[in-house]
């Protein structure tokens, strides 16, 4: 569980920075570098296979932290659909969980 932790600190670091990054180049008006948004999309997919991790290992209430985080932060990239639907497939099982 510690290397999980470990993990999901560092994704969180290279996520925060990337889409500042990301931000910067979108309000510059300038063009991404070609490997920028396929990067982003592969570490946001990572994140949510951590998120399923912690759902594995019991641990509801981190994964779903991590889901609203995604949704909350990067919820306005169009590039990020995929994450943004597992994000929401992870609150949706959640509730199902928790109501059944």
């Amino acid at each position: 569980m510690e290397d999980l932790q470990e993990y999901e600190k560092a994704l969180w670091a290279y996520l925060n920075h990337g889409f500042t990054l990301y931000r910067a180049y979108e309000a510059a008006d300038i063009d991404f570098p070609p490997t920028l948004i396929r990067s982003l999309e592969r570490r946001t997919n990572e994140f949510m296979d951590v998120a399923d991790e912690y759902l594995k290992q019991g641990s509801e209430i981190i994964a779903v932290a991590i889901a609203r985080e995604v949704i909350r932060k990067y919820g306005d990239l169009r590039e990020m659909d995929r994450a943004q639907w597992r994000a929401e497939g992870i609150l949706l099982q959640y509730r199902y969980q928790r109501n059944y």
